[in-house]
């Protein structure tokens, strides 16, 4: 009895891991995909209005700087439901 409660523990366990690591990884996706179009909306404004190259840059890394904790704060919400 033990033995087949422990087995489907582990099941359980292996499944939730699954899905909160690529629950994990979507959201990573999608956080890239955001950063991709921002950026080529920023290299759109260069062309079509009157910001400069060195002020795109300066917004590329800000956002390069964010993306560290934002990142972070997603994995402790993720880590924080997969516990409940």
């Amino acid at each position: 009895r033990v033995v087949g409660a422990a087995g489907e523990l582990k099941d359980y366990a292996i499944a939730s891991h699954w899905k909160t690591d690529a629950v994990n990884r979507l959201s990573f996706t999608i956080f890239l995909v955001g950063f991709e179009i921002f950026r080529a909306i920023a290299m759109l404004m260069v062309v079509f209005s009157d910001l400069t190259v060195g002020q795109i840059f300066a917004v590329f890394g800000y956002l390069w700087f964010m993306m560290g904790p934002v990142q972070e704060i997603l994995s402790i919400q993720y880590s924080y439901f997969s516990a409940n």
